[in-house]
């Protein structure tokens, strides 16, 4: 092939054979004019600062868009990075939580699984047979029909497990088992005794009726009395006791 375009008209290109494709071909060479440099565009290049030499160098090679999208590439591995490490430090927290909550050393598969029917026996449950990605561990508990799961505050049921926990403590105290053994011989015997029983029964009712008394009608037998006359019942039946 023999390609021939002159200085009078470097826009005609003479090519043999010609074809469009041939053309075509000579019309992207064209579009790359870093193929050749002149005298005067190599001296410019070599006097012009190394800062700016080089940001020509990539517009004379095209490369400026490449430079635009390294620097996006960058921003957006950095940013991965940044959301990586956050995903990371969360795994790590919630798998602590999470060994710490069933009393495990490590999350592995058999542990959790350990743990779990542990619990699920507790609760008259079916054991798990094994874990995976479309299980949980609550398969196969009840839940509420009709309605909405019951949130549980941790706070609260953490302050009343401990709470129990210390009146627990508190009743195998021998002097707690002491008050519990003298309170029981004292209903032993007012149980014994029937007279006294019923006396202590009308002493509750008395006080609640002089508490119910509202100055004119005696809340118990619905007649007008005065306080002195309810006063002088209520003495006449502590004497008779």
């Amino acid at each position: 092939m023999k390609v021939r375009r002159s200085v009078k008209a470097p826009a005609v290109l003479e090519a043999s054979p010609d074809s469009p494709q041939v053309q075509a071909v000579f019309r992207q060479l064209e579009a790359h004019p870093e193929i050749a440099l002149s005298r005067r565009e190599i001296i410019r290049f070599v006097l012009t600062e190394p800062r700016q030499r080089a940001k020509d160098v990539q517009a004379l090679l095209k490369l400026d868009d490449l430079e635009t999208i390294r620097a996006r590439l960058l921003k957006i591995s950095n940013a991965a990075q940044a959301v990586s490490k956050s995903a990371s430090a969360m795994r790590d927290g919630a798998k602590a939580e999470f060994t710490r909550a069933l009393v495990i050393d490590d999350a592995t598969s058999a542990e959790i699984l350990n743990a779990a029917n542990q619990r699920r026996e507790l609760i008259g449950s079916e054991p798990l047979i094994t874990l995976g990605p479309d299980g949980s561990l609550r398969d196969g508990l009840a839940t509420q029909a009709g309605g909405a799961i019951e949130v549980i505050n941790k706070a609260v049921a953490k302050a009343d497990t401990d709470a129990l926990q210390a009146s627990l403590v508190r009743r195998q105290e021998a002097d707690f088992r002491l008050q519990i053994a003298a309170a029981k011989e004292a209903i032993e015997a007012l149980l014994a005794d029937e007279a006294l029983l019923k006396n202590v029964v009308r002493d509750d009712f008395l006080k609640t009726a002089l508490e119910l008394y509202d100055g004119e009608i005696c809340p118990v037998c619905d007649t007008p009395k005065s306080l002195d006359e309810l006063s002088a019942i209520i003495r006449g039946n502590a004497r008779s006791w």
